[in-house]
């Protein structure tokens, strides 16, 4: 009853704010991924011998996370940064791409397990 005069701006700002908690949340999972990743696969030449494709496509990724990060330092309002458009296509993207490099990881050190039993304590 006491919302109708706001009902638009109500509706507005939900929409706003159900998009920053979607954003936010698919930022932390891709944040994560690629924490655990890139000391991987930029630390690790062994790794990007042995995982050529995944080596570049992880740096594909290390490039979009990088220009993201400087967007977002560009741009300290969180609102305005989690509302823009493609920024969460392009988030689900860049976890979808870090899942494949960790698929193919995982299969690579479970290869090295086989071969090395010690490696099931790494």
């Amino acid at each position: 009853r006491y919302v109708q005069h706001f009902q638009e701006q109500v509706n507005n700002w939900r929409s706003k704010l159900g998009a920053v908690e979607s954003v936010i949340k698919v930022w932390l999972e891709a944040q994560r991924a690629w924490q655990y990743m890139e000391s991987i696969f930029t630390g690790s030449v062994d790794i990007r011998e042995q995982l050529p494709d995944d080596s570049k496509r992880f740096d594909s990724i290390d490039s979009d996370w990088k220009e993201l990060m400087y967007d977002a330092v560009n741009t300290p309002n969180a609102l305005e940064m989690c509302n823009r458009e493609g920024l969460y296509e392009l988030l689900e993207d860049i976890r979808n791409r870090l899942l494949l490099c960790e698929k193919a990881l995982n299969d690579y050190l479970e290869v090295k397990r086989k071969a090395f039993p010690r490696f099931y304590f790494v």
